[in-house]
This record gives C-alpha cells, sequence and structure tokens, in this order.
C-alpha cells in the first residue's frame, strides 16, 4: 500500500513538475518574443522620424524658395513684370500649385502601429512624444488648406470680376500677366499677402516640428 502511495506521489510530483515546467519555458518564450517586438516597433519608429526628418529638410528648402518669390511679387507689386522673370511656368508652378507642393510626409508606419495597437509595447513618454508629433503635422495640414481657399478665392475673383482678361490668358500659367492686368484690384493684392503669411506660418511650423523630431530623437537614443 505505501509503495502504491510513493508511486503515486512520485507522478504527481512528475506531473506538477511538467506541468510548472511546461509554463516556465511558455512564459519564457512569451517575454522574448515581447521583447523582440518591442525591439522591432522602436526600430520602426526610429526609421519612421529618420524619414520624416529628411522629408522636412526637402520641403522647407522648397518652401523657404516659394516665400522669397512671393515676397518679391507682393514687395514690387506696383511695378513688376512679368516678361522679367525667368522660366515663367517654374515660378508659377512654385508659388501656386498647393497641391503639388503641399506638406504630406508618410506616416504610414506609425499609423499602421497605432491601428494594430502595436505601438503599446514601448513606453509611454514614446507614445506622447509621437502623438504630440502627429497633432503638429495635422496643424501644418490646417494651415495648407486655408492657404488652398484663399488660392481658389483669388481665382473665382479673377473670373467673377475679370473675365474679360481670359479671352487673352488662361490659369494656371499666364497667373503672372493677369495679375499684372489687375493689380488695382485690392482683394486679390490682400489675398496674396495673406496666402504669402499662410506660407510663412507653415515654414515656422515645420521648424518646430524639427525640433519636436530632435526630442524624440534623443528619447528614442537610449531605447
Amino acid at each position: 500500500m505505501r509503495n502504491i502511495l510513493a508511486r503515486g506521489g512520485i507522478e504527481f510530483l512528475a506531473v506538477l513538475l511538467g506541468i510548472t515546467t511546461s509554463l516556465y519555458i511558455d512564459n519564457n518564450n512569451k517575454v522574448k518574443e515581447l521583447d523582440k517586438q518591442t525591439k522591432e516597433v522602436y526600430s520602426l519608429l526610429k526609421k519612421q522620424i529618420e524619414d520624416l526628418s529628411e522629408y522636412s529638410d526637402d520641403r522647407l528648402n522648397l518652401y523657404n524658395s516659394q516665400v522669397n518669390l512671393m515676397e518679391d511679387l507682393v514687395s514690387s507689386w506696383d511695378s513688376f513684370k512679368p516678361s522679367s522673370i525667368d522660366n515663367k511656368d517654374n515660378y508659377v508652378e512654385d508659388i501656386w500649385f498647393s497641391i503639388k507642393n503641399s506638406f504630406n510626409p508618410d506616416l504610414s508606419t506609425y499609423k499602421t502601429l497605432i491601428n494594430s495597437g502595436e505601438i503599446n509595447v514601448v513606453d509611454f513618454e514614446t507614445i506622447k512624444l509621437f502623438g504630440k508629433l502627429y497633432g503638429f503635422v495635422q496643424e501644418i495640414y490646417d494651415i495648407q488648406k486655408k492657404e488652398l481657399v484663399a488660392r481658389d478665392f483669388v481665382e473665382q475673383r479673377l473670373l467673377l470680376e475679370h473675365s474679360q482678361y481670359f479671352k487673352k490668358y488662361s490659369m494656371p500659367y499666364d497667373l503672372l500677366e493677369l495679375l499684372d492686368v489687375t493689380r488695382n484690384d485690392e482683394v486679390i493684392y490682400a489675398s496674396l499677402k495673406f496666402i504669402l503669411s499662410l506660407k510663412k506660418s507653415r515654414n515656422v511650423r515645420i521648424l518646430s516640428l524639427k525640433q519636436k523630431m530632435k526630442s524624440l530623437e534623443s528619447h528614442l537614443k537610449i531605447k
């Protein structure tokens, strides 16, 4: 009887040991898998910041050029001559093609991590900083929407109030000629100054965005 009980006890301990070992191995595998996933997410976020930083630098160079061209146009409003501008088509594209020249970075990596819930494996400070960064990009989008509305208003003004000039000129590449013959329209001039202010505001926002990216990069370096 004692032998039976002894064997039963040993078998129970063996089963218990097997279960405990299995649970330990399973838990250890989960820890390793989570650690691997966390490192991968941090790596993806670092790459996202690198790409956004490079894109922002490239866009900012373009926008600084746009602001300079627009400032020249506004400051010389009473005297500018379309014929004096070299490569007029490129000039018009730079200052007027809002959608083509818009700030529209690829944030698909961040959005995918948010939608999948994988963003939750990183520390809270990283989540918070990326959230603020994304919100700042949305502010830049809002500025661009205002610029597009203002640009469309100028085009509508030209069509409705100065339609006679469209017998000779067309939008968008005859923009400078149309501005030349309508330079006495104070509404158009005021709208162009407003568009210039929006372009400057976007540049300021992008510079601030770059500062936020530097802070985030510093935080991610220790991860």
